[in-house]
């Protein structure tokens, strides 16, 4: 058997291998590795493979990986949405909603990106005759979109469900009245593009049962099928002595910067109140992008990338995910939870995860609620020991990533036969 693996998420940098959707991409070549041949089709920016030298220097990286086998291919893109001005934005916005509204390129984004996209996949797909394609989030759906009469089977995995991030985006408080305006361009766009998906796919993987749930009624039959994002079980950490608590994310995703200024401005203020010695520790890639970086607030400090997990929850007590927007399914909480350490989180936080509150996870949508629950585990080790063992179990029950893997394997198995 052989497959065709399209993503626009290009490997090789280790501050974005722990990203969630990576994490969740490497499952999914794991398990395509273990069934047949694979091809992996990269869609990166032209910037990244405009010499030929850096084509070789990426095909290294990718081979290192994931091995000798995957035979990677680059095929660079036009300029992004990314690096338009302001105007240019704006432009776009209103151009695409226009044509989407009139049903012209309805299940298109980014459609004047991917003319290149489409050439270099019909060639790689005609040379390579796979047996089916497997294609990883939105984006890198576009060309199938554009042409969607392809004779293989295409298999697509959400991650996310990206329309639903847009519409939180779009409620949020403290946006003008453009960035709202964005945001529901960018709802009804992404919106279009995910419906066709779900039609012109064979097979369609989620996050949860409440992302099946929610796109069952745009397909027919058994086509979506919920694959848990999952992680490596580690072992169950003493409660150390230290009063802190942990929020971990990379800064480069807005909702970890919305739910890091939350938890800094509105709750953990409420926690020194009652416990002085309480400390936060706010860790993850570009911690720069939090309006409170350059602030020196007591209590708080900033880690920035870090290597050694291991090292870091040792001395974390709790963890806070208080995330107001977004999607998917939140590997942090999980990772917390392989560690052994209890967790508050907002309802949007723990989303999609077969937690329950007030056994393996306290759920809060008040920043006095979710200080509250803080200052309750914080102030009882058995507490914090007891819910830490349970998530642990949980996680172990139903997000240990080698029983996921099985599982995919298995699905594949079962489909292509």
């Amino acid at each position: 058997m052989r497959v065709i693996f399209v993503t626009e998420f290009l490997p090789g940098n280790k501050r974005k291998s722990v990203f969630g959707a990576f994490q969740r991409m490497n499952l999914f070549i794991e398990a395509i590795k273990s069934v047949s041949e694979i091809k992996l089709v990269f869609l990166v920016s032209r910037n990244e493979v405009r010499r030929k030298t850096n084509k070789n220097i990426l095909r290294k990286k990718v081979m290192k990986i994931y091995g000798d086998k995957v035979d990677p291919v680059f095929i660079s893109t036009p300029k992004s949405i990314n690096e338009f001005t302001i105007s240019q934005k704006i432009k776009f916005f209103l151009k695409s909603f226009i044509k989407s509204a009139f049903g012209t390129r309805k299940d298109s984004i980014y459609y004047h990106n991917n003319s290149l996209r489409n050439t270099g996949l019909k060639k790689i797909i005609s040379n390579y005759k796979p047996d089916f394609i497997f294609v990883f989030k939105i984006n890198s759906m576009l060309p199938f979109l554009l042409n969607p009469e392809t004779s293989q089977q295409i298999y697509f995995d959400f991650c996310d469900i990206e329309h639903i991030r847009f519409i939180r985006t779009a409620h949020q408080k403290d946006q003008t009245i453009a960035q709202k305006m964005q945001s529901v361009f960018y709802k009804y766009l992404i919106c279009n593009s995910e419906r066709k998906t779900i039609r012109i796919s064979d097979k369609v993987f989620v996050c949860s049962n409440k992302d099946k749930k929610h796109l069952d009624k745009f397909s027919q039959g058994d086509k979506i099928i919920t694959i848990p994002n999952s992680v490596t079980l580690k072992r169950i950490l003493p409660v150390p002595v230290k009063k802190t608590i942990l929020y971990l994310g990379t800064y480069l995703y807005e909702p970890n910067v919305y739910a890091a200024e939350l938890l800094i401005e509105h709750v953990f203020p409420r926690i020194r109140l009652i416990i002085p010695d309480c400390e936060l520790i706010i860790a993850g890639d570009s911690p720069e992008r939090i309006k409170f970086y350059s602030t020196s607030l007591e209590g708080v400090s900033y880690t920035g990338f870090v290597d050694d997990l291991d090292e870091l929850y040792q001395n974390v007590r709790i963890v806070c995910t208080p995330i107001s927007i977004g999607s998917g399914t939140r590997i942090k909480i999980l990772e917390a939870a392989s560690y052994g350490k209890p967790v508050v989180s907002t309802s949007i936080g723990v989303e999609g995860l077969e937690f329950e509150d007030g056994k393996e996870i306290f759920i809060r949508d008040h920043p006095d609620q979710i200080a509250e629950k803080c200052i309750e585990l914080i102030m009882n080790k058995n507490l914090c020991a007891r819910m830490g063992a349970l998530s642990y179990k949980k996680v172990e029950a139903l997000y240990n990533r080698k029983m996921i893997l099985n599982q995919v394997c298995k699905i594949l198995k079962d489909i292509t036969d």
